[in-house]
């Protein structure tokens, strides 16, 4: 069971990549408070205030490859539909614009339609406007 979003953002894949493995590009439009590391095999940390309580989430980066791909594994997360999937930003210059593609994949089916699944649904619904405003515009919305 998958979650995949496909669109184009006005920018180079430069920009994206720069969005997807820098501490500056997190920050700019998903976790205002992260530690990001730009080397396959150890983990990144992101941490989000929701509802006053800190939720950390952590990720191994599986690949890295400029202007093309980026995958990282979830390794912890409080929200137990995350662990074990993976999240795979794909990236293709074509004129002026990027064709993107996301999938956070792997999900066991059991958690289909259920409150844990359905609210990642909802989160990568805003997190990738929010990696687009990002790129385009130079201003996301992390939370």
């Amino acid at each position: 069971m998958d979650i995949a979003h496909n669109f184009k953002i006005k920018t180079s894949t430069d920009k994206v990549y720069e969005a997807l493995t820098t501490q500056k590009g997190i920050m700019g439009w998903w976790s205002k408070d992260c530690d990001i590391t730009q080397k396959v095999g150890e983990e990144s940390h992101m941490r989000f205030n929701k509802d006053g309580k800190i939720v950390e989430m952590q990720f191994r980066v599986d690949t890295l490859q400029p202007g093309e791909k980026v995958s990282w594994s979830c390794v912890g997360n409080p929200n137990p539909t995350w662990i074990g999937t993976e999240l795979r930003f794909d990236m293709e210059q074509q004129g002026d614009e990027v064709n993107f593609s996301f999938t956070h994949g792997n999900f066991d089916d059991k958690w289909a339609g259920q409150p844990p699944f359905e609210m990642t649904k909802e989160g990568w619904d805003h997190f990738m406007n929010s990696l687009k405003n990002y790129c385009e515009k130079g201003e996301g919305q992390p939370w």
